[in-house]
């Protein structure tokens, strides 16, 4: 321990320059995320993005630097040839990044909950969890690529190889629900354990003196997990046993005989779409359908592989897909979609008149104005509020107007592919009904709130084969 203490002193003092830089851009980033509004209009968005792809880089400036204090020295690990203990080295290292890195971002986290109201106490353990979750994706990689790298050259080449396997993996999976956040997280999160794992055994390989060359091949294993195909049937069979989604399974989407088929040009006019009337039977009240992928395949076709989706229009459902070309009359086409199943419960929130509201599953809310538009700012800490649909009912005098916003999308912080926690710990929306709506809570009148809470139930996975008949008997 005496030795590990040596260590950390001597690299707190060797990195203080690029401590103090991290330290000061967190410092920024809490300044800045307190002032933070989410929308497409927002001043601070592309700063905030811009500053947290900063501090990331700075952050594994200081990983690599702390390590490559005691960098490697030839083929095998450097303790062969100076006095260090390996496990007391290996700790001072984790100290180190500890005090520079996860400490001024645990600081970061509880200013920015404290500061917002948002309850400190309640959400302690999601804090400390973050801490370990950010250093995962923050310092573990670093941490790993510094290690089994002997200078500044080889460190650049590493980050090179990951950054090419990255980019080869978001094109191979962007049909994938691998991308899909709200019906793949136990798939992403398994695969990211396993990379996670395997980034640590090459960690303590290389400073157990095993040799670079093992921790190199463990490290390129632990570039695989990703790579492993993750198809819509493997998301189907990892849900989590529900008796909702059970009866799920009991949906019926089929083919309507009763309505035609269509087929048009599609909106690059190149294209042919399909449009086939389904009957949706078995859909409980309360529950939705909500497309989340699908594709169109030309049995035994040239056709290149697109889209589909399932749609309701005027309380009549239809599944549609586009084809890059035309389909000739005698060809016939495979047609999947994937649609999940929602349920929305009412929840009600309560009212504001010139307050906050602190709900659980909901944040905290206060009316709020954004340019020239009045709309109502809700915080959540740590965990992403609840999904749905807020509805506003403003009472003003004898007048009672009704609105309906949707906020099932909420801005995440940046972090690789979106898996893990990004730099803040509040997440955010904003719920706009209309320029001048919600102004009358600023004036005095009253504001009811609810949310219809929308929920995952399960995933369905339906296919249709449309043939040659079909599509030439309606062409003509």
């Amino acid at each position: 321990m005496k030795q590990a203490l040596h260590i950390f002193r001597k690299d707190l003092f060797r990195l203080r320059v690029p401590a103090l830089i991290f330290g000061g851009l967190v410092l920024a980033f809490v300044v800045m995320d307190l002032t933070y509004r989410p929308g497409v209009d927002s001043t601070t968005e592309v700063p905030r993005a811009a500053l947290e792809v900063l501090m990331t880089l700075v952050a594994w400036w200081l990983v690599e630097s702390a390590v490559h204090e005691e960098p490697l020295s030839g083929d095998r690990e450097f303790w062969l040839t100076r006095p260090y203990d390996r496990g007391a080295l290996l700790l001072a290292k984790a100290m180190v990044l500890g005090a520079t890195i996860s400490v001024p971002l645990l600081v970061a986290d509880c200013a920015i909950v404290g500061l917002q109201g948002l309850p400190l106490f309640s959400n302690a353990g999601g804090l400390a969890l973050r801490v370990v979750a950010t250093a995962t994706w923050l310092i573990l990689p670093a941490l790993a690529i510094a290690a089994l790298t002997r200078d500044l050259t080889q460190n650049a080449l590493g980050w090179f190889v990951v950054a090419i396997w990255a980019i080869v993996l978001v094109q191979w999976k962007s049909e994938s629900p691998f991308l899909n956040d709200d019906y793949a997280w136990n798939i992403v999160w398994v695969l990211a354990v396993m990379s996670a794992v395997l980034m640590a055994v090459s960690v303590l390989l290389q400073y157990r003196g095993v040799g670079v060359v093992w921790g190199r091949v463990v490290f390129a294993a632990a570039l695989l997990p990703p790579a492993i195909p993750v198809t819509w049937d493997m998301a189907l069979a990892l849900q989590p046993g529900q008796p909702e989604g059970e009866r799920a399974g009991r949906i019926q989407i089929v083919s309507d005989p009763g309505r035609r088929l269509r087929v048009m040009a599609g909106p690059s006019g190149g294209n042919t779409c399909l449009e086939v009337p389904v009957s949706v039977m078995g859909l409980e009240e309360g529950w939705q359908l909500v497309t989340l992928g699908g594709s169109v395949v030309v049995q035994g076709g040239s056709g290149s592989t697109q889209e589909a989706w399932l749609n309701r229009k005027e309380g009549e459902y239809w599944q549609t897909g586009c084809l890059g070309e035309r389909v000739r009359p005698e060809a016939s086409v495979d047609m999947t979609v994937v649609p999940a199943v929602t349920a929305e419960e009412p929840l009600r929130i309560g009212h504001i008149r010139q307050n906050v509201l602190n709900e659980p599953g909901v944040g905290r809310c206060r009316v709020a104005r954004r340019a020239r538009e009045t709309g109502m700012l809700c915080s959540a800490a740590v965990r992403p509020p609840a999904r749905g649909t807020v509805q506003m009912n403003v009472v003003d005098g004898a007048e009672a107007r009704t609105n309906a916003v949707d906020i099932s999308y909420f801005p995440h912080s940046w972090a690789p592919l979106q898996v893990l926690p990004g730099y803040s710990p509040v997440f955010k929306w904003f719920a706009m009904p209309g320029k001048e709506e919600l102004r009358p809570a600023m004036e005095g009148a009253f504001v009811e709130l609810s949310l219809l809470k929308r929920r995952p139930v399960a995933l369905i996975k339906r296919t249709y084969t449309v043939n040659d008949a079909e599509i030439g008997a309606w062409r003509k």
